[in-house]
């Protein structure tokens, strides 16, 4: 089954996106904007722009009647409770091989994605993410390399190729990505 990379990138766009939807998934029955704020360590305006996000991404809403309009709970929809255990699962793995500040940013986690069949070249990867820049790439690259969450090898051609492949501890998180794609892909086409 091909994925559709397109929901990846929009659920990372957002760094709170998925650590919000893991810890409503883990919270049970919903939490609220301050909890919300001391467990992940953010601050409001990231919070709140990354729930409106969710919100108009149909993945969360406000508890309909409960608590008071000012202090809402927010849950997961139908939608945000099938990612739920994706969520919780890549942050788990990201906690456990101290990732999170680089598996947390925009493009990462989509270039895993994209990476999870094999080596890729520079260019393949542009392709996969059409709406990734060179530079952006670039830097991600040079910090999944950093983090040794990719290996970078150089062929000597005329000229030189270059290919980027997944890092052996990369391949727990390249699954449980490829699955949140699969549930994202799933919950957009019901």
């Amino acid at each position: 089954m091909i994925i559709s990379l397109h929901n990846i990138t929009s659920l990372f766009h957002h760094r709170w996106a998925v650590p919000v939807i893991a810890e409503l998934h883990q919270a049970g029955g919903g939490a609220k904007f301050i909890t919300l704020l001391h467990r992940l360590h953010t601050n409001r305006p990231s919070l709140k722009r990354t729930l409106d996000h969710l919100v108009d991404a149909g993945l969360v809403q406000s508890n309909p009647g409960y608590g008071h309009p000012m202090r809402p709970e927010f849950i997961l929809t139908k939608s945000g409770k099938e990612l739920g255990p994706h969520c919780a699962r890549i942050m788990k793995l990201l906690h456990r091989l101290d990732l999170v500040d680089v598996g947390l940013r925009k493009w990462p986690m989509c270039i895993i994605a994209a990476m999870d069949h094999g080596a890729l070249r520079f260019t393949d990867i542009r392709t996969a993410l059409p709406d990734i820049t060179a530079r952006a790439l670039t830097l991600a690259l040079k910090q999944m390399q950093d983090a040794t969450i990719i290996e970078r090898t150089v062929f000597d051609d005329s000229p030189p190729v270059v290919e980027y492949k997944l890092h052996r501890k990369a391949r727990s998180i390249a699954e449980s990505v490829t699955s949140l794609a699969r549930a994202a892909d799933k919950s957009r086409a019901a």
